[in-house]
């Protein structure tokens, strides 16, 4: 589910429904009886509800997809930095900090935590920190009542909010931060302004954990393909859903590989773009959270919460 944050965003998701459901998507919106029912919050007043999304947990799909990668040969090093790679006749050097591998292609699969190895692909993004805190485990009687159902749910506000169950009576609730091991004090309450607002039911005595991670933030808010040399091929961009678009990307890179012309992949590339603040990262970071949530406040004071 997806829910306006105020009556101003109602519009807009409306529009998005419309537009998709035009594309043969089974996406409809939902009343406020409906949505209260769904997602136990009566911190919104409409939504849209898509029946063919889904959720899973993002790392035992990583160990599945390793697992797979295992059973089919390959060789997965971690904890093992490229420090530099480099044109060796037709091929491609990688070298690490105690060897190197010689291979056609390099694939740089790094999104938010990209470092200037693939010089200037570092410079195409803005690395924001997604945050996350979930409960200890809740009565029966406080976890039913929330997304009763098993849908996720997140809302229209530009510093997100969004949350889903897990199967162990916690309920996770997510937004952007500072950092990504989430040890501000301001990204904890962060979190825990955002389960007041959702779920008021939930108070700050029930969160037991916080963390974080990167993402990649492009202007467009559009995955990049880029092919800056021949055997050389970087994807990222996923503007926090790297779980969906990853894959997606992942299995557009492969078909690269294989041999698929660029112009007919589903994703096309494109040159490296430079994001304008990329040299003031650092300070752009520190500046974006607190004007975006400063718009989202603005919107809920002119236009009337949803």
């Amino acid at each position: 589910m997806r829910a306006a944050h105020c009556r101003k965003a109602e519009k807009s998701l409306h529009s998005m429904q419309q537009g998709w459901a035009r594309e043969g998507l089974d996406i409809e919106m939902i009343d406020t009886e409906e949505l209260l029912r769904l997602s136990g919050s009566n911190s919104y007043r409409i939504g849209t509800l898509t029946k063919s999304a889904g959720c899973i947990h993002p790392l035992s799909y990583c160990r599945s997809m390793a697992k797979k990668i295992s059973s089919m040969g390959g060789k997965i090093h971690g904890n093992t930095r490229v420090t530099s790679v480099v044109p060796e006749g037709n091929k491609w050097r990688v070298n690490f900090h105690d060897g190197s591998v010689l291979s056609d292609w390099v694939l740089f699969c790094t999104n938010g935590y990209t470092d200037n190895v693939l010089a200037g692909l570092n410079k195409t993004f803005i690395p924001l920190v997604s945050l996350q805190a979930a409960t200890k485990p809740l009565s029966n009687e406080q976890y039913k009542k929330i997304l009763p159902e098993g849908h996720t749910i997140a809302d229209t506000r530009r510093v997100i909010y969004y949350s889903r169950r897990d199967n162990r009576n916690r309920i996770l609730l997510g937004s952007l931060g500072r950092t990504p091991e989430c040890s501000l004090a301001s990204d904890k309450r962060r979190l825990i302004t955002a389960f007041k607002t959702v779920y008021p039911s939930i108070s700050e005595n029930d969160i037991e954990y916080f963390w974080g991670g990167r993402v990649a933030f492009t202007p467009d808010l559009l995955p990049h393909l880029h092919e800056p040399a021949p055997g050389i091929l970087a994807g990222l961009g996923f503007n926090g859903r790297g779980v969906a678009m990853g894959s997606t990307m992942g299995r557009v890179m492969a078909q690269r590989v294989l041999g698929k012309a660029s112009k007919d992949l589903d994703i096309p590339t494109t040159d490296l773009p430079r994001y304008r603040f990329s040299d003031a990262k650092s300070l752009a970071i520190g500046l974006v959270i607190p004007y975006l949530e400063t718009r989202d406040r603005w919107d809920i004071k002119i236009s009337g919460v949803a």
